[in-house]
């Protein structure tokens, strides 16, 4: 059927099948009560492609450049297998689909690509739901959510979202549910999210100018969990920009660039919060490569880790500005900059300084500058650790001395329970900033200044865990929290591990153990990689190596002494092994060393 001016009607479970129609001045065809459209060609109409209304069915059908909406949805329907392609202009809604007077529409299996509209150019929803699953969402245009557009919420699931342009929102903008998509290469904000939920996404290489993050804008008490932000470009965020009671969680926000401020999350407002997220390797061409609080309020950001981020003028790590954020069990370490490595806490500081609990701050670099810098406003700092930064640690100038108490200054800072020393970290090179047994950090903190409901260290791990191996410097009913970001699990003690004798692959060879607690257990696990484990002792205890193996077992005698007698299977010829010991009665880590087997 080709030049119908007026559309085709179907009712009453009707079928259209294996059609061709074309060059309508409306909708091609209009599908209603439970009928169903399948497999047809519906293309180059000078108005809409299909009306669907009470449970019409499209199913396996092209529709393709037609003028207007391509499938224009008023009520329930379903459109599953099919190609929406071309269709729309830049002067109506819903260029390829469009949802609203309360439809309900499920679509899967559909690509919906090269459409356009003024909002949503591949799929618009006012006053309805939609549930998308494992769709192609594909270079479709609009001023406003150039993928899809929700103002009424709905869900997709399962759906990549590509290389669609849009000012705002370029792969999706509105208020919906969305998890398992993938937003890659859209022109514009990836995700412009003003309520509801995404959550398990990859949102990377997307490209932005202007208002909004090159990868996802949330607000309006909107949340983001577990996605990974990569790769992403703008003149403004590059990576995630979060406001207005938003919440991000568990989250990994890298190698996000802005050419001007704000490599990786800028954050602002009274209820917004980032807990357990990575924000590292981000760069931005002045200031704040990393994270910038602005926008007046609270935000609380706990259990995070701010590493490897830089910034070409200052703030590599952390900018604050206008906004009086709150800082708990974090890592702030490898950031760089030419002023002000790891925090810039700005003149406009907001109704108080920034307060920083239990962090660590270390290997952050700035030749010009200090790893902190205050101006006018005073940040607070407590139980935390300053080491192996810039050329000093702490710098202010008018009047905006931080106030720093029980933590650990390497370069010194006079203040209530403050320290001056080696911090002693496990293994600073590996980036493993936990205190190691005898560290001044232990149980040298203020139990009052950490809120009761941080139970646990960045790792997880006890946030009170006792050392009766060393004294309790620091203050609070026992047991002390340490200074920083990591407690530490065990008992200061000499509990050390021999290298293996006589040291032969292919032979029988001997380890022996000293200062572990009398009678004790004592683990051997051995691995070829470096990293960092928690076995399930003591409340978790952490080894140094990547998915150790068990190598033995010791029993120690009463002066905590033992030996484990094992052959080293000829395999390990020529290999580098990881060999550390965990007194399980003690609860101590041994050193540990690698041992290279001729």
């Amino acid at each position: 059927m080709v030049g119908n001016t007026s559309p085709v009607s179907l009712s009453g479970q009707a079928l259209l099948s294996h059609c061709d129609l074309s060059a309508s001045e409306s909708a091609a065809v209009y599908a209603t009560e439970n009928s169903t459209i399948d497999t047809c060609y519906i293309h180059d109409g000078t108005s809409g492609g299909i009306q669907i209304d009470q449970q019409a069915t499209v199913t396996g059908s092209t529709i393709r450049n037609n003028s207007g909406t391509g499938v224009y949805a008023t009520g329930s329907g379903t459109i599953t297998s099919c190609q929406i392609i071309g269709n729309g202009n830049n002067t109506i809604d819903g260029g390829g689909i469009r949802c609203e007077l309360g439809s309900s529409v499920t679509i899967t299996d559909t690509t919906v690509s090269f459409n356009t509209g003024r909002v949503g150019g591949g799929i618009a929803v006012f006053d309805g739901q939609v549930t998308i699953s494992n769709c192609q969402l594909v270079d479709n245009f609009a001023d406003r959510g150039g993928g899809v557009y929700m103002h009424s919420g709905g869900t997709i699931s399962g759906t990549p979202v590509l290389r669609n342009t849009a000012i705002l929102g370029a792969g999706f903008a509105g208020i919906g549910q969305i998890a398992d998509c993938d937003f890659s290469n859209n022109i514009g904000p990836g995700v412009d999210l003003e309520g509801g939920v995404i959550q398990d996404c990859n949102v990377s290489g997307n490209s932005a100018q202007g208002a909004g993050a090159a990868g996802i804008t949330a607000w309006g008490g909107a949340t983001v969990l577990r996605c990974t932000i990569t790769g992403n470009t703008s003149d403004e965020v590059g990576g995630v920009n979060l406001s207005d009671g938003a919440h991000m969680e568990d989250c990994t926000v890298t190698n996000n660039t802005s050419t001007f401020e704000v490599g990786g999350v800028w954050c602002g407002g009274d209820g917004t919060t980032i807990v357990n997220c990575e924000i590292s390797n981000n760069q931005a061409q002045q200031a704040a490569g990393g994270l910038k609080f602005q926008g007046g309020g609270m935000p609380t950001v706990s259990y995070c880790r701010i590493m490897n981020n830089q910034a070409g003028n200052r703030s590599g790590g952390i900018s604050v500005q206008g906004a009086s954020p709150r800082m708990y069990n974090c890592l702030v370490a490898g950031n760089s900059s030419n002023d002000s490595a790891a925090v810039e806490h700005g003149s406009d500081g907001g109704i108080s300084g920034a307060l920083f609990v239990n962090c660590t701050f270390a290997d952050n670099h700035c030749p010009n500058n200090a790893a902190i810098s205050s101006d006018v406003y005073k940040p607070t700092l407590i139980n935390c650790v300053l080491a192996n930064d810039a050329r000093t640690e702490v710098s202010f100038s008018s009047g905006g001395a931080p106030e720093i108490t029980y933590s650990c200054v390497a370069s010194g800072w006079p203040g209530r329970g403050n320290v001056q020393a080696n911090p002693r970290f496990v293994n600073r090179a590996s980036g493993d900033y936990r205190p190691s047994a005898g560290s001044m950090l232990i149980d040298a903190g203020d139990n009052n200044a950490l809120p009761g409901t941080f139970t646990t260290d960045l790792l997880g791990l006890n946030r009170h865990a006792e050392d009766t191996g060393m004294p309790d410097t620091g203050t609070g009913d026992t047991a002390i929290v340490d200074m920083g970001a990591y407690e530490f699990q065990g008992t200061t003690s000499q509990f050390v591990l021999t290298h293996p004798v006589p040291g032969l692959a292919g032979r029988q060879n001997m380890l022996q153990v000293a200062g572990a607690a009398p009678g004790a257990t004592v683990y051997i696990g051995y691995g070829f990689r470096p990293g960092n484990t928690v076995v399930p002792l003591c409340g978790g205890l952490i080894v140094n190596i990547s998915s150790p193996s068990l190598g033995g077992e010791i029993r120690a005698d009463g002066a905590g002494v033992g030996e484990l007698v094992r052959a080293v299977p000829g395999k390990a010829s020529g290999q580098n092994v990881l060999i550390q010991a965990v007194d399980a009665d003690g609860c101590a880590v041994s050193e540990l060393f690698g041992y290279w087997f001729p």
